[in-house]
């Protein structure tokens, strides 16, 4: 804070920081629309203008392009509608998700790879993500929680590790 004085300008914490944190493909009670939830571990705002998310990576295609001015807090989230409805605003994407298997992908304006998953079938209102908040460690969630920070882990819960690479 800057009470009483000049505000300073503060550079926004870089994307590539971004994790992939949770997502749903199978909503129905709890959560009737499926989202992926995008995390910024770092302690500043992290700036997403011009950042693609995409469900097929490895075709190179950049489905859904964030719009300009578009932050996520520091140790924050935004929640994206996976529906592929655009019209119904910026927080939608331009694509669904396969709840047999698939793949979410962020990539920078310039085309390179901030993060990537592969998920394998998934279960009616459970979600899959990282635990906790940006680990490279991937197991389920229930209930899921968009908005909020994921469960650690207990003991005796199967997980897979993230290896991804494209």
């Amino acid at each position: 804070p800057t009470f009483g004085g000049p505000n300073i300008a503060q550079q926004p914490a870089d994307p590539h920081y971004t994790k992939i944190n949770e997502w749903l493909t199978r909503g129905r009670t709890l959560f009737p629309e499926d989202f992926v939830e995008l995390y910024n571990p770092e302690p500043i705002p992290a700036d997403l203008t011009g950042v693609f998310l995409t469900d097929a990576p490895r075709g190179g295609m950049r489905m859904h392009q964030v719009p300009p001015l578009s932050f996520i807090d520091g140790y924050g989230y935004i929640v994206l509608i996976a529906d592929g409805n655009t019209n119904a605003g910026p927080g939608h994407l331009a694509f669904q998700l396969s709840s047999d298997q698939g793949e979410i992908a962020m990539f920078d304006p310039a085309g390179i790879l901030i993060d990537c998953i592969t998920y394998g079938p998934q279960t009616p209102d459970v979600s899959e993500g990282r635990r906790p908040n940006g680990a490279p460690t991937i197991a389920f969630i229930s209930p899921p929680t968009p908005n909020a920070p994921n469960p650690a882990l207990q003991p005796g819960i199967t997980v897979s590790n993230v290896l991804t690479t494209l």
